[in-house]
């Protein structure tokens, strides 16, 4: 008989943990061993799959075909493919691990089209035998991204791949905030199970402040706002990955599978919490409707308000960037943050994980208060932005200010470096490596020369400019976006001058590969004569930018 599922928004990324498992321990006296959310009152089925009939349900999952990818030398390609995701008629989905004709390694997928944003989460699953892949069952931020509160993380719930890499009956529970990015941290955790061939419950409670994992009803793992928080929804993922050259360290090799091998899904269902009323909470101060900018090694001061509607505020909570500041137990809900290592040092933004951590003061602050009431039910702000810029001026590329009117030529960015001169989620130039290229190197920013591709939300680059008269000015930027840029979202960069905020430049969808272009335009763009300096900030990445031109309209007293 099929036991109910419940999911909590999670997603899957295969890595190796520490040799030992840091598990949290739940206190037996306060929390209880089992978790049934069919038989509490307080949850409520809102979604699920039991997979009877004959075809995947494609109202409730979208297939995710993929490849063909390079596995490394020695490895034949990789692919996921909608044919390794079926149903057997038996009441389960099935995933396939297996080698089509030409000898490729085929696996397969599904995401929920459903997003979530909170819940109980569960799947009673059969797990993978054979070396040579991995499966997972998680949840995965809905929106492209890295940072917690505008785009969401990744929780995975469960994923299978211990048994190869270690050769025990274990599967690896993970949360992963801000990845990729330089604010991102990893949490594993590895967890042991009996009867590997038999089928078992995959369980997670997600709630604003902590995320409950369970196997088979008993609780073995609790994280918290100690680790990372998000405010934004996941989809549910069942997927699997090949291995490769690189991972065969934890997959193991295909070549000592036995194929085909088989992740069989039995059911997958999602609760929600019902009753009662969270928190009412606002930031009131400071008040602003778009990001602010600030000096590093300065201070603001956020103040909120928190109400119950139905009974009292326990605790109230700041986060940066899905990392917890500071707590307050009593009005007035007031924090002084300093943008500076001093002060972060002391929080959970800059405390270690197990993999990754942030070891320095980013550019991107995105400000989020929650308030816990005495039923422990939450509420949380909207975020405000911050952008703390460097106290060092960056410097115009090769000593020579670009011309305006005229092409702003992208590539030639200021100089200076990670966070004086521009922003990037990775320290490498990955466009000058595909290209083989030695442009710029030794700086993140993705440019082989022309253009800058690889951009990601919260991105920005700065150019020192002599403008050569005062007038309105049209500027026009191209555009493109491919294969894995979010097709439901407005993408493109926000224009400033010295500071202020003058011109969006945004599109919507993609445009149907990465070197095809869509234009766009804004007009009566006021600029005064002389030097200043341009910041072009990347809106919901993922995109390549060309160039940005400025032509002169109308000359000011003419």
């Amino acid at each position: 008989m099929k036991g109910i599922i419940i999911l909590v928004l999670l997603v899957a990324q295969a890595v190796l943990p520490p040799p030992v498992a840091a598990a949290v321990e739940a206190d037996a006296a306060s929390r209880p061993d089992r978790f049934d959310p069919a038989s509490d009152e307080s949850w409520r089925l809102i979604w699920s799959d039991e997979f009877d009939g004959t075809r995947i349900d494609t109202r409730k999952w979208e297939v995710v075909t993929g490849g063909p990818w390079d596995l490394g030398s020695g490895w034949p390609r990789g692919y996921r493919r909608a044919e390794n995701v079926y149903l057997d008629g038996k009441g389960h989905a099935v995933i396939r691990f297996s080698r089509d004709g030409r000898g490729d390694l085929t696996v397969g997928a599904v995401k929920s089209r459903r997003e979530f944003l909170y819940g109980y989460f569960e799947a009673r699953l059969k797990l993978t035998t054979q070396p040579g892949w991995w499966a997972a069952f998680w949840l995965y931020r809905a929106r492209n991204g890295a940072n917690p509160f505008l785009h969401g993380l990744e929780i995975d719930i469960v994923e299978d791949f211990p048994k190869k890499s270690r050769n025990m009956n274990a599967v690896q529970e993970a949360v992963h905030a801000g990845v990729p990015s330089a604010y991102a941290k990893s949490f594993t955790n590895i967890a042991e199970i009996d009867d590997w061939s038999a089928f078992h419950v995959f369980g997670l409670k997600w709630t604003p402040l902590e995320y409950t994992f369970y196997i088979d009803g008993v609780e073995i793992l609790r994280w918290g706002k100690e680790e990372a928080v998000t405010t934004r929804p996941c989809r549910v993922w069942l997927s699997s990955n090949t291995g490769s050259l690189d991972r065969a360290g934890f997959t193991g090799d295909y070549r000592d599978a036995a194929l085909p091998d088989y992740f069989v899904i039995d059911y997958v269902r999602v609760y929600e919490r019902v009753g009662g009323k969270v928190p009412v909470v606002s930031i009131t101060s400071p008040a602003g409707d778009g990001p602010m900018n600030v000096k590093a090694g300065t201070g603001v001061t956020i103040e909120a308000s928190a109400e119950d509607p139905d009974g009292s505020v326990r605790k109230v909570y700041l986060f940066d960037n899905g990392y917890l500041l500071e707590t307050k137990t009593a009005r007035p809900y007031r924090f002084d943050v300093t943008f500076d290592e001093a002060y972060y040092s002391k929080t959970a933004y800059m405390r270690p994980a197990d993999l990754r951590g942030v070891s320095t003061l980013l550019t991107e602050h995105v400000f989020v208060v929650m308030a816990e009431d005495d039923e422990g039910r939450v509420g949380a702000s909207a975020p405000v932005v911050f952008y703390v810029e460097s106290p060092v001026p960056s410097r115009p590329y090769g000593g020579k200010p670009q011309r305006i009117p005229g092409r702003l030529e992208l590539p030639y960015f200021d100089e200076g470096g990670q966070g004086v001169a521009y922003s990037d989620a990775d320290a490498e130039n990955l466009a000058a490596e595909a290209a083989k290229k030695a442009f710029r190197a030794g700086e993140g920013v993705d440019t082989g020369g022309r253009g800058i591709g690889w951009i990601h939300d919260g991105e920005w680059l700065r150019y020192t400019v002599d403008v050569e008269a005062d007038g309105d000015y049209t500027v026009t930027v191209p555009l493109a976006a491919g294969p894995g840029s979010p097709e439901g979202v407005e993408k493109g960069v926000r224009l400033e001058v010295d500071g202020r905020h003058v011109a969006d430049f945004m599109m919507k969808g993609v445009t149907g590969g990465w070197n095809s272009w869509t234009t766009v335009t804004r007009r009566g763009i006021s600029l005064t004569k002389g030097r200043h300096v341009l910041t072009l900030r990347a809106v919901n990445g993922f995109f390549n930018l060309d160039y940005m031109d400025f032509r002169i309209e109308r000359r000011s007293g003419k």
